[in-house]
């Protein structure tokens, strides 16, 4: 979001897969970053937070050198960060810009460091402070672990939080929140850890504009929306439903905050998603939409909530939902038409596992109108999908499946 514009990122199968950087700003949709440019970080492997925006200019990781790129709404691309020993050895991802616009914060992924006798072969992760027009060399502000994520800037500018893990724990295993403040030439000092820990999950740090720092827990078992008071933390609501995901790629998102004290968020309710509202006291209000899969991309104006959705008739799309004006396609992934007679709706299953947990199925029954079934009592073919998620007492799942539309399902059914 940059005022009334918001951004996102496309890629693009016709044309090898290409990362976009598009803009839409009440028109139709244009392409921000030019046609040799592909917009694309490699940090992790899996990427994601390939770019940030501020005030109309954008800054991003460019696939083929890794380096950053700052580019104005009419400028070209120029690079802010120097190149590296070998090709791709520097990577950057996840950035945040300051208040200021003079600053960006970020994760940088260092693959010539030279290897160290506890880490053979072995990039060295850091948190990086880049100079925003380039004019100075990237500055390490938070070194030490084995993985970080989600720097994110206080209002003010003057704190920072963010995430850290290590080996051999995934970030779903086990997270720490870290906070620091940051002195007046952009270092960091005074750096404590305010949640998390080797058996707490935690998501997703976010400031909402009067300075309090929210985050998602799973330390109940579950991931719950938590903010910050002094030293202690408060969950909206405690409950069996996760308000965060498995931290597979950056720039992962499931709330926001609005304008009213709401937060609007994206939550998962024994394997299925849904928009839902949670009030400053916890209470929840679910919008009259549905959607079958919301990308956990959720992003804000204070009144306007952004999100990548489908459903099982419809391909991936951009909306705007307001609670006025109701949900506003901006763009769609595909123009393809499917006849919705041929396309099968998956049916949500609860299955009851050994364990005492359960496991959630999407159930894809026969669908086609020129095909009569058999009459027997023998059981048609179907096709099910697992939901993933968790279901204490087991472990969370990291993969999972929903309802969104998919190309290959009508041929199975």
């Amino acid at each position: 979001m940059a005022g009334d514009t918001v951004y996102w990122r496309e890629q693009r199968p016709d044309e090898d897969g290409r990362g976009v950087v598009v803009r839409h700003d009440g028109g139709s949709p244009e392409d921000h970053t030019p046609a040799d440019v592909d917009v694309r970080t490699l940090v992790h492997q899996y990427g994601g937070g390939d770019f940030a925006v501020r005030e109309g200019t954008v800054f991003f990781a460019r696939l083929g050198d890794q380096r950053v790129y700052r580019q104005p709404r009419d400028g070209e691309p120029e690079a802010i960060t120097p190149e590296p020993g070998t090709e791709g050895g520097l990577r950057y991802a996840d950035f945040e810009v300051g208040p200021d616009g003079t600053h960006v914060y970020c994760v940088r992924e260092d693959h010539d460091a030279p290897a160290t006798d506890d880490a053979v072969d072995e990039p060295v992760t850091t948190l990086v402070r880049l100079a925003a027009d380039g004019s100075e060399s990237p500055e390490v502000v938070a070194s030490g672990h084995d993985f970080y994520a989600a720097p994110r800037l206080s209002p003010d500018g003057t704190r920072l939080a963010w995430l850290t893990w290590d080996h051999p724990r995934m970030p779903w295993d086990g997270t720490h929140l870290r906070l620091a403040d940051v002195d007046d030439d952009g270092a960091l000092s005074n750096e404590r850890v305010v949640m998390g820990g080797p058996e707490e999950s935690v998501f997703q740090p976010a400031w909402r504009g009067d300075g309090t720092l929210h985050a998602v827990s799973d330390r109940t078992g579950w991931w719950n929306l938590y903010r910050r008071a002094d030293d202690d933390w408060a969950a909206y609501r405690e409950e069996a439903a996760e308000y965060g995901v498995p931290q597979w790629q950056f720039g992962f998102a499931t709330y926001g905050f609005l304008d009213d004290g709401r937060v609007a968020t994206v939550v998962t309710r024994e394997g299925e998603q849904s928009l839902e509202l949670l009030a400053p006291d916890g209470t929840r209000s679910v919008p009259d939409v549905s959607f079958g899969a919301i990308n956990p991309r959720l992003r804000t104006d204070g009144e306007s909530v952004y999100v990548v959705v489908s459903d099982p008739t419809t391909p991936a799309r951009v909306v705007r939902w307001t609670p006025d004006e109701g949900v506003t396609t901006l763009r769609s992934g595909s123009d393809v038409d499917l006849d919705d007679a041929y396309v099968s709706t998956p049916e949500h299953v609860t299955v009851p596992t050994r364990d005492g947990a359960a496991a959630h199925a999407f159930v894809y029954p026969p669908t086609n109108p020129d095909v009569d079934p058999p009459g027997d009592e023998r059981p048609r073919p179907s096709c099910s999908r697992t939901a993933g998620r968790r279901a204490p007492p087991g472990p969370p799942s990291t993969s999972g499946s929903s309802s969104s539309r998919r190309a290959a399902s009508p041929s199975w059914t």
